[in-house]
C-alpha cells in the first residue's frame, strides 16, 4: 500500500518552489485578514473552499490529454494513443519516485490552503481577529 503521507511530503520536497513553499504565505495572508472584518474574513474562506490544490490540477490536465489522446487515437489513427500512454508511464513513475510535478503557475497543496482556512475559522471563532498571533500557526 502507497503511503500518501510521505507521497505528498515527496512532492512538496521535489516541487517548484511555487508549490512548496507557501507556508510563509498563509502566515503573511493571516496577518493581512487579521485587520479585516468578519464579512471579508467570510468571504476568504469560501474562495479557499473553492480553491484548487496542485493535486487536483494534474489529475484534471492528465484525464483531458488522455481523453484527447484515446479519441485521436480512436478517430484519426493509432500513433496518438502514444498520448494516454505517456501520461500512464508519467503517473506510474510519480507513485514510485514522487518526482516533481510538471506545472507552471502558483499552486499549494490541499495541506496549506486547509491551514489557512483554519487559521481564518479560529479568527472568526475567537473573535479575535484584530490580535492574531501568525507564528502560531
Amino acid at each position: 500500500m502507497i503511503n500518501i503521507i510521505n507521497s505528498t511530503k515527496k512532492m512538496v520536497q521535489h516541487a517548484k518552489p511555487a508549490i512548496g513553499n507557501s507556508n510563509k504565505g498563509v502566515a503573511d495572508n493571516l496577518d493581512y485578514y487579521r485587520l479585516e472584518s468578519e464579512e471579508v474574513i467570510g468571504t476568504r474562506i469560501k474562495e479557499l473552499e473553492a480553491e484548487w490544490d496542485v493535486e487536483r490540477t494534474v489529475e484534471l490536465k492528465a484525464s483531458l490529454l488522455a481523453l484527447s489522446g484515446i479519441i485521436l487515437g480512436v478517430s484519426a489513427g493509432k500513433k496518438w494513443l502514444i498520448i494516454p500512454a505517456a501520461i500512464c508511464s508519467f503517473f506510474a513513475i510519480h507513485a514510485i519516485r514522487g518526482n516533481r510535478l510538471p506545472l507552471t503557475g502558483n499552486f499549494r497543496t490541499r495541506k496549506q490552503i486547509a491551514e489557512e482556512q483554519f487559521g481564518l475559522k479560529e479568527l472568526l471563532k475567537n473573535g479575535s481577529y484584530k490580535n492574531l498571533d501568525s507564528n502560531k500557526f
